[in-house]
């Protein structure tokens, strides 16, 4: 017994010492690609959001960046911003990113550009043919430009939301802008996208902005937001505050971790993006429905159709309202919290058709009923594809529900 032991014990530092030996032979690392092999990536507004943003993609793999942002750093930004010191305070919030940004990776070319973005200056600011755009700028009409040029010249693009006036990291999505649930600067985009699409009356052009909400790919928070801008300070003007005319002046109070987590979601999507994996669907926003609103609305539609049709469970009721239609109405647009408490109802998408969780639509009682005498021949083109989507990306991967398990113990067929 002990000559065996004094063997395992020869044959185990023989083992070790062989490891150790292949690891020494090991090649060293290759050097990384040289930069001007990256892919170029454009950052658009270096505060809080666009510098964490920058940093991870360079720490990611990125060796390509320009960093667009016309303002300075200043004292009370250091609290959010990922790299800038007191040292930097008055410094060009581009130039200052750059340098730390080549003191972690010297070889990288990172590109500082201080310049305010407009539509005008746009061809210039995102020349060179960029493989992404970052969009972490403030101001909503700025914003609104620089998406609308992205998605006319075939740039991926993706964009951040607010973050100011939440703080839970933990109800962060990446989604599409047509898909965002509760997030105000959502909703103002939308709304210019639509205004523009009125000012076009061509079936061409007003198609095309339909399709906008679609092409770009936003992070934003489902997280209620629990504060307002906070007033200007006693005696003092709008115009004595604002660094350029048109730009809101008002402070949205912001905690640290969020501008941060927002950056992360950011670089984490466009390196995947880059790739060729595009994010997954985004999880259910929160909050979900209440339970005594999810029986209801089954219980109703029941109620309401044929029995016999009905292939949905009552635990599909909340697939098809957060994770299809993102707690809209399908026909419509209309958010299920706005404050016209407007009444909602669930109806058969084909009405030929058994009612199962693809062939259900979440819709205004009126929108809901007018459907149900004109079908989708009433529908255009455009919004019937759009609802068609909507309802493939949701399902597209989904695991059978309980209900539809029990169906199939039974030889029926959902």
């Amino acid at each position: 017994m002990r000559r065996l032991g004094e063997v395992c014990a020869t044959v185990g530092l023989i083992a070790l010492l062989k490891l150790w030996l292949d690891r020494r032979r090991k090649p060293p690392p290759a050097d990384p690609a040289p930069a001007h092999e990256s892919p170029l990536v454009v950052v658009v507004g270096l505060g809080g959001v666009g510098s964490h943003a920058a940093h991870l993609l360079l720490r990611g793999g990125v060796r390509r960046l320009r960093l667009i942002d016309f303002d300075q750093v200043t004292l009370s930004s250091l609290n959010r911003h990922a790299t800038a010191t007191r040292a930097d305070v008055g410094t060009s919030k581009a130039v200052a990113l750059q340098r730390a940004l080549q003191r972690i990776a010297p070889r990288a070319e990172v590109e500082a550009v201080t310049h305010l973005f407009s539509a005008e200056f746009a061809p210039s600011l995102l020349g060179g043919a960029p493989a992404f755009v970052i969009d972490a700028i403030d101001d909503l009409a700025t914003k609104t430009e620089l998406l609308q040029y992205c998605v006319h010249n075939h740039i991926p693009v993706i964009s951040a939301l607010g973050a100011g006036g939440k703080s839970h990291a933990g109800q962060l999505h990446v989604a599409r802008l047509a898909e965002v649930y509760n997030d105000p600067i959502g909703t103002a985009l939308l709304k210019r996208f639509n205004a523009e699409k009125r000012g076009h009356p061509s079936a061409a052009a007003a198609w095309w902005w339909d399709e906008v909400p679609n092409q770009v790919w936003v992070v934003y928070s489902s997280e209620l937001q629990k504060v307002a801008l906070l007033p200007l300070p006693q005696g003092l003007a709008a115009s004595e505050l604002g660094s350029q005319p048109n730009f809101r002046v008002r402070v949205m109070p912001v905690l640290p971790p969020l501008p941060a987590a927002f950056g992360a979601a950011l670089a984490s999507a466009t390196l995947s993006m880059l790739r060729g994996r595009p994010p997954a669907p985004p999880p259910r926003p929160l909050p979900t429905l209440s339970v005594p609103f999810e029986r209801k609305l089954y219980q109703r539609f029941v109620k309401h159709e044929q029995p016999a049709g009905v292939r949905l469970g009552p635990s599909d009721v909340s697939t098809v309202v957060c994770d299809i239609f993102r707690c809209r109405c399908a026909l419509t647009g209309a958010r299920l919290h706005d404050p016209g408490r407007r009444n909602f109802a669930l109806c058969r998408w084909d009405g030929a058709a058994d009612a199962t969780v693809d062939n259900v639509l979440f819709a205004t009682v009126e929108a809901a009923e007018r459907h149900e005498r004109e079908g989708i021949a009433a529908l255009d083109a455009a919004q019937v594809r759009q609802i068609r989507d909507a309802i493939r990306a949701a399902l597209e991967g989904r695991a059978s529900t309980l209900f539809e398990r029990a169906l199939a113990r039974e030889g029926l067929r959902y």
